[in-house]
């Protein structure tokens, strides 16, 4: 009810230490049925769900902290409706709640971002050190690589989270499964030691 929601939000300072206490939890009660998880394979509980988050953390800073608390990130996939719409600022904000960890899924976020061509997206995420980039064999490398993505590729062999050599084989066939000719994305590349020797076999290999 928006009138009962309404008189919990009176600043906290009007209360003592034990009522602000019981006074936050009536709160984290009420806000968490807005929570409750359904399944969250389906879209439309899951939106209305964030929707309700949204909302209710905007009222004050103690609501902001309490829904932050009980909202069900693993559940949810605001991470990714954001990417999809290439969002930074809602990428950014979910980045600086510290229940939010955007490593969950194997590092899904990232990939996908890169997936999705979000380079503005990929790069607030490779800056948060939660985030492991060489996660699943460099399947983010790998994908930057099949889809041309320069800057992305630049970046991740720079970063020294990434280990290339272990995969480079992979990394490198990227390139020759889909364009063998394709020399900025081959230049790059060979400028590093771990990808040079690859790169230099599968060159003689079609020659």
């Amino acid at each position: 009810d928006d009138r009962l929601r309404h008189t919990l939000s009176i600043s906290m300072s009007e209360f003592g230490d034990f009522n602000r206490s019981v006074c936050l939890d009536v709160q984290r009660v009420i806000l968490g049925v807005d929570f409750k998880i359904t399944d969250y394979r389906v879209l439309k509980p899951c939106k209305k769900r964030e929707d309700a988050w949204k909302t209710c953390r905007s009222v004050c800073k103690v609501w902001k902290e309490v829904v932050d608390s009980l909202f069900p990130f693993k559940e949810s996939r605001t991470m990714f409706r954001a990417i999809e719409k290439g969002n930074l600022a809602a990428v950014q904000m979910l980045i600086a709640i510290p229940q939010f960890d955007p490593s969950d899924e194997c590092n899904e976020a990232i990939f996908y971002s890169v997936y999705k061509g979000k380079t503005s997206i990929f790069k607030a995420l490779l800056n948060d050190p939660r985030t492991n980039p060489s996660e699943d064999n460099n399947r983010t490398l790998r994908r930057a690589v099949k889809s041309n993505q320069i800057e992305v590729i630049s970046l991740l062999l720079k970063d020294p989270r990434v280990d290339p050599s272990k995969d480079a084989k992979a990394i490198v066939g990227e390139v020759f499964n889909r364009n063998p000719h394709n020399q900025e994305v081959l230049n790059l590349l060979a400028k590093d030691d771990r990808l040079k020797e690859q790169v230099e076999i599968r060159l003689t290999e079609i020659e």
